[in-house]
């Protein structure tokens, strides 16, 4: 975030009440809000993280591209167009949850790939915390419904409106996120 103005990067640091309060809106809103279909293969090593809402993942010896279901982060610059407002630190944030090497487990919901063939899943880390959800909540990503996959779409929206609220993350930064 070095790229970020001291007084931004201060409007940043959520307090702990915004911490505690999230904390329990993934709790409670999760905790309802399992998605309706397993994966076939549940568990795999990240291998990298493409941006804030795109992991590779190794299986055995089988690699995959993985798409975060539900959310959309802000893009990092790549084929020569600027990063948009805040995907560097989404990207960031993403790497910081589920590193490379880090065993995650995955569930899709209906729909197993997007028209690219990334696989759609939501994605949690080796602690329990659901990375979709989790995102939404610290204000890194906004609400993305891809049809028919919408297992969580509440929840997400629910975090992201109380992110919104907030003020946190993209929207205490970004003009028009």
């Amino acid at each position: 975030m070095s790229h970020v103005s001291p007084t931004t990067r201060a409007n940043l640091r959520p307090t702990a009440i915004t911490l505690a309060t999230v904390a329990a809106l993934i709790a409670l809103l999760g905790a309802c809000a399992e998605p309706p279909v397993g994966p076939a293969a549940p568990f795999a090593e990240v291998i990298e993280v493409i941006d804030g809402d795109t992991v590779l993942v190794r299986s055995g010896s089988h690699t995959e591209s993985i798409r975060l279901l539900g959310i959309d982060t802000p893009e990092v610059a790549h084929h020569g167009q600027s990063a948009e407002c805040f995907g560097p630190e989404a990207s960031e944030r993403t790497m910081a949850i589920v590193p490379p090497g880090t065993v995650v487990h995955l569930a899709r919901d209906v729909e197993a790939r997007d028209a690219y063939g990334r696989v759609l899943a939501y994605v949690t880390g080796p602690d329990g915390t659901n990375v979709n959800l989790l995102l939404a909540a610290e204000g890194y990503a906004t609400p993305l419904a891809i049809s028919p996959n919408f297992g969580l779409a509440d929840t997400i929206n629910a975090l992201v409106d109380h992110a919104r609220s907030a003020g946190v993350g993209l929207w205490g930064t970004c003009e028009n996120p």
